[in-house]
Parts: structure tokens; sequence; C-alpha cells
């Protein structure tokens, strides 16, 4: 209802022309990759190229369709570094997941790096409890830095992933715009591995098949709006970058 003014009189209004706000309507500072899985492994800012290894399977998105991977032999190698190997280098990653069931074991979703070697890795992936948790670690010189969310993940829904690591090398993990927590990492990861998803290379034995829809990864921290706004793409609403012309309908008994 919009107030009138006069002391007495309101007005109920609807507004035309809300619609979905698609994740594209992100502002699109320091984007270097955008996959939207719609049947293919496209990166519409054309500056990587995925490549899957096994087969894939597309099954419906939350917004179009999603990318299926099994968590050991079909994943797909990202063709670059998400993660960024300096660890005082920003990054942003924002994600929709989605799991049907959990197996008490511990299985990958990213990864950039391989456990055994000097290089170390990055990981986000499963606990055997289902928890979501974020490594960060330096098989030379130590210094891991470790989240580990204290609620297990939500299974049959899709559900917004972001990690962000700031310049000081402080990297945060949020779940559904929740803050899970925050570590800092004191060494970097060096290694000659891209980023891939729905693996952990070096761990195939658990097989925890995952859903991922529109990852998008950024040379940027993600701010809390940014993180916002990435979650509640696909919820109606009106584009932050459009205007609308609304209607009104009153009459003298204020219905």
């Amino acid at each position: 209802e919009v107030y009138l003014g006069n002391g007495t009189d309101f007005v109920t209004h609807t507004c035309v022309g809300a619609e979905y706000l698609d994740p594209s309507d992100i502002t699109a500072t320091g984007l270097v990759a955008k996959f939207e899985f719609d049947g293919n492994l496209v990166d519409s800012t054309g500056l990587q190229t995925a490549v899957a290894t096994g087969t894939l399977e597309y099954k419906t998105g939350k917004f179009g369709s999603s990318v299926k991977t099994d968590g050991a032999t079909n994943y797909i190698d990202l063709g670059f570094k998400a993660m960024r190997d300096d660890y005082r280098t920003p990054y942003g990653i924002s994600m929709f997941i989605k799991v049907d069931t959990h197996i008490d074991d511990v299985d990958g979703i990213m990864v950039q790096g391989y456990l055994g070697t000097s290089g170390g890795y990055n990981l986000l992936n499963f606990t055997s409890t289902d928890k979501l948790t974020y490594r960060e670690l330096d098989q030379t010189y130590g210094g891991e830095a470790a989240i580990v969310d204290t609620i297990p993940f939500p299974t049959g829904e899709f559900v917004h992933v972001v990690l962000s690591r700031t310049s000081a090398g402080v990297v945060s993990l949020y779940v559904n715009e929740r803050l899970v927590g925050t570590q800092t990492a004191v060494q970097g990861v060096s290694d000659n591995f891209n980023t891939s998803i729905g693996t952990m290379l070096y761990y195939t034995s658990a097989k925890r098949a995952i859903e991922m829809d529109h990852l998008e990864v950024y040379t940027r921290e993600l701010t809390i709006g940014d993180i916002s706004n990435l979650y509640n793409a696909g919820k109606t609403r009106i584009p932050h970058n459009q205007t609308f012309t609304p209607t009104f309908a009153c009459s003298k008994d204020n219905t």
C-alpha cells in the first residue's frame, strides 16, 4: 500500500515489469569466467576453455540446466587457476551446488593442486560428516588455512556457495549468504594444476555426485553486496539495471 498523505487514504499498487534477476545482471567487474552449464562447458566471457574428463550429465538446474559430476572419474578441468597461486592475490568464486544424497565420506567439489606434491592444494570439499570445508595447504612450507562448517550441507536443493579471498590472504566461505568462517593463509600454493570441479583428483574411492550451476570467477574479493545479489539471483525482483512504471488501483474505500 502507498499512503497518499491526506490523513486517511491509501492505495494498493501492483508493480508491472518485475522479472527474474539472472546472475548475469550482477556487476562484471573482475569477472574472468562464467560457466552457465546450459548443455555445454562454454565460458561466456570467452576467456577460459574448460575440458571434461569422462562423461558429464546435464540436468534441470537453478537457471536453465546444470552439470552433474560423479566425484571421481567424471569431472571438469576449468582450464585455469581460479583460486590463484599467491595467497595474497584476491579472488571471488560464486556457484550453486546441489547434492541429492550424502554418502558419509570425504568428497571434492573444487580443487586446485594435488595432495602429496610439494606444491600443495586449495580444496573445497565435504567432510565425512557431510559438512562443507575449505582448505589451503602448502606442502613445502605448511601454513594450512581451514574453514569447516558446523551444519551439514542441505540435500535436494541448489545451495549458493561463495569463496572470497582478500589481498591480505583472508579467505571467507559463505553458504546461502551465511558466513561459515574465515581463515588466513600464510603461504601460497604453487603447482601446475588448473582448478577442477567435481573431483579431488587424488582420491577417487568416494563418489558423491554433485550438480553445479552458474559458476562465476572474479579476480577480486566479493563484497557482502555482491554475495547478496548473487544469492538472490532467480528470485522475482526488479533488475538493478532497469526501471519500471507501476500501475495503481484505488477506490475511496481504500481497496
